[in-house]
């Protein structure tokens, strides 16, 4: 995998500490929610955790000595659930987020092309086969979070667009067909 290619805006030290000005920080923080996008995207991350994000390269920079804060990542956390890249994974717990890199409906066409190139349509799969298959193997979907692959199996199943055929609430036990 090409290594990951951080902004410019990430060598301003000012990046990395909350601005007080509300204009500022709402440019401040449209930046961030770019940025995570942009990061988790490219390490295919779907989950971010309050407790260890800190320890990722995509919130500190090393070459000028700075980092976000607890209370600054909580704010670019908070900020991504408004922006609709992400959701708390607990609705009670807001100190994990679930990251959107692209959104359910996004997934949903990406799987279904996929089975359409490969001809899968219309066969029996198991969500352990699109997850974790050969043929899966360098499709940008390959090793979805389990939470968020089953919403998009959902959102196929709403949309005509698979038929369940042994349905479960583990992703990889779940049996469908997508349907062209």
């Amino acid at each position: 995998m090409a290594q990951f290619t951080f902004p410019l805006i990430s060598t301003f030290p000012p990046f990395y500490t909350l601005q007080p000005h509300p204009e500022s920080q709402a440019k401040q923080l449209a930046a961030w929610v770019d940025l995570v996008r942009d990061y988790c995207a490219h390490h295919r991350l779907y989950r971010l955790d309050l407790s260890t994000a800190h320890t990722l390269d995509l919130f500190s920079n090393a070459a000028i000595s700075r980092a976000v804060t607890r209370d600054m990542l909580a704010s670019i956390f908070a900020e991504c659930v408004k922006c609709n890249l992400a959701e708390w994974a607990s609705p009670k717990d807001h100190s994990r987020i679930l990251v959107l890199w692209k959104a359910v409906p996004q997934w949903a066409s990406v799987i279904l092309e996929w089975a359409k190139k490969f001809g899968f349509t219309g066969t029996v799969l198991t969500g352990y086969e699109v997850r974790f298959g050969d043929y899966a193997a360098d499709a940008e979907f390959y090793d979805m979070d389990e939470a968020l692959f089953l919403r998009v199996i959902k959102h196929l199943v709403k949309q005509g667009n698979a038929t369940l055929v042994n349905p479960s609430d583990i992703a990889d036990e779940l049996g469908f067909k997508l349907n062209a």
